[in-house]
């Protein structure tokens, strides 16, 4: 199995990832900060400090999830991801994307969603290139860092740009040879017109209603469809948390990973996830927060 891991990405993050596999990250337990806090957005599930963390673990009915595929691991700095397939001890397998956020050689947080299996609707077939969404994704060519300064430059106009749908913005914002992988229902967006295209066609696509977008400390807050929660950049990747109100479908979280370089976004993966609500055998190790509120 192919998998995308740079050559220096932290011991932390290798041990994280090899020991959500074997099934056993209790034994992670000293590779935590003692404050860690564990985000379960679509339950609205907040676990603060690892020994709490540590509970759910072990009290897990059957035995709690384990990666089973690894997509990619990517990231810099205090800042990873991690993309695969987790498999429930029931035999489910669900998409899976873990945000770590790191201090020193520890984690401090993590910030974890999951999402179905979705089918492709046939009216978008035209705009799309079919694409196996567990198969590690091509390495892109190598590009030159964005400093501190252009890197939030970019990612807060490309956030704003996404949110009110500005394609006009957003191509001026895309590298040439820009896609969109959304490897739930296995399609790629092969380009610019093609994301257009899929917009315009949008069955039913509610209309925009975007009273006011701000710049706060921790991220974008954009009222309407699209909402960023946080934006987090460490360049090469940043990832922009959000939810999206359909007029039918109700409410989805989207988890948006930017690839950027050379002072363009040149890659964009997406995972689509919907709120459930949170299991009471936890709710003794839990606090419940707002995963819609900008975070602190």
């Amino acid at each position: 199995m192919a998998v995308w891991m740079p050559d220096d990405a932290p011991a932390i993050v290798r041990r994280w990832v090899d020991t959500f596999a074997s099934g056993d990250l209790a034994s992670l337990h000293d590779g935590r900060d003692v404050g860690h806090i564990a985000r379960w957005p679509q339950s609205g599930e907040l676990v603060r400090g690892r020994d709490a963390l540590r509970q759910i673990e072990a009290a897990y009915p059957g035995g709690g999830p384990r990666l089973t595929s690894l997509r990619r691991v990517d990231g810099r700095d205090e800042l990873w991801t991690v993309e695969g397939i987790a498999t429930y001890p029931d035999g489910d397998d669900w998409f899976f994307l873990a945000i770590l956020e790191l201090t020193g050689d520890r984690i401090s947080s993590t910030t974890e969603y999951f999402g179905q299996t979705l089918e492709a609707p046939a009216w978008r077939a035209a705009h799309v290139v079919h694409i196996d969404g567990r198969a590690a994704p091509p390495p892109l060519p190598a590009a030159a860092d964005l400093t501190s300064a252009e890197l939030h430059a970019l990612t807060t106009s490309y956030a704003a740009a996404m949110a009110i749908r500005d394609f006009d913005a957003l191509r001026r914002f895309r590298a040439p040879g820009w896609y969109t992988d959304w490897p739930q229902s296995g399609e790629r967006i092969p380009d610019h017109e093609a994301d257009v295209a899929i917009h315009a066609d949008y069955p039913g696509y509610p209309s925009q209603n975007f009273a006011s977008v701000r710049a706060a400390e921790e991220g974008w807050e954009v009222t309407a469809l699209f909402s960023p929660i946080r934006v987090h950049g460490a360049g090469p990747i940043v990832v922009i948390e959000g939810v999206n109100d359909y007029p039918d479908d109700g409410r989805w979280f989207i988890a948006g990973l930017v690839e950027v370089g050379g002072g363009k976004a040149r890659r964009e993966t997406h995972y689509w996830t919907q709120p459930f609500e949170p299991p009471a055998w936890r709710a003794e190790f839990t606090e419940r927060f707002d995963p819609t509120a900008p975070r602190a």
